[in-house]
């Protein structure tokens, strides 16, 4: 489960402490998190949602310390996803850093990219900020468990058909 986790990568047998949530408790604003129903997730997906999280929570706290954040993790058949929102000052998202910067937006991006997903900020001075990501998932993506890795960070998959015959070669002279 993507929130029973005290550290993703590292399962602790009997634990069941939420990742995102003990992180939120750690935080120096009050935090809600709603992860009901979300269930487990390979090891890369549920470290990417895990660090997105941290991130955006840290990014309030530093931008929108008198706020608070609201913390959703949702699955579908089709990804899991997560949005942050807090209820601080907001942004001017043009001024925000560029990729250049390495900035934390800009790293949360490149995570989710590197396992096919996507990001989105939805922020204007004087509204708060809204994080919100997804992670595309199938079947074998989801299924209980941690999975090897596969193309393009996804979990392993297997193919019933065969290997194609080799070219032939030619005769020795």
């Amino acid at each position: 489960m993507l929130s029973s986790r005290c550290r993703p990568g590292r399962r602790k047998p009997g634990r069941r402490t939420p990742a995102v949530s003990g992180h939120a408790g750690k935080a120096p604003l009050p935090a809600i998190v709603d992860a009901a129903g979300v269930g487990r997730y390979p090891a890369d997906i549920e470290t990417a949602v895990y660090f997105c999280c941290v991130e955006a929570v840290q990014n309030a706290a530093r931008y929108a310390p008198q706020s608070t954040v609201h913390i959703q993790l949702r699955e579908s058949a089709e990804d899991v996803s997560f949005e942050i929102t807090d209820d601080g000052p907001g942004f001017d998202e043009s001024r925000a850093p560029s990729s250049a910067d390495g900035g934390g937006l800009q790293r949360m991006a490149d995570r989710l990219a590197a396992l096919g997903g996507s990001i989105h900020i939805d922020s204007c001075p004087g509204s708060g900020t809204t994080v919100a990501g997804r992670i595309p998932v199938n079947p074998v993506t989801a299924a209980p468990g941690p999975a090897a890795p596969g193309p393009a960070g996804g979990a392993a998959t297997s193919s019933a058909r065969p290997a194609a015959p080799s070219p032939p070669q030619p005769a020795p002279a």
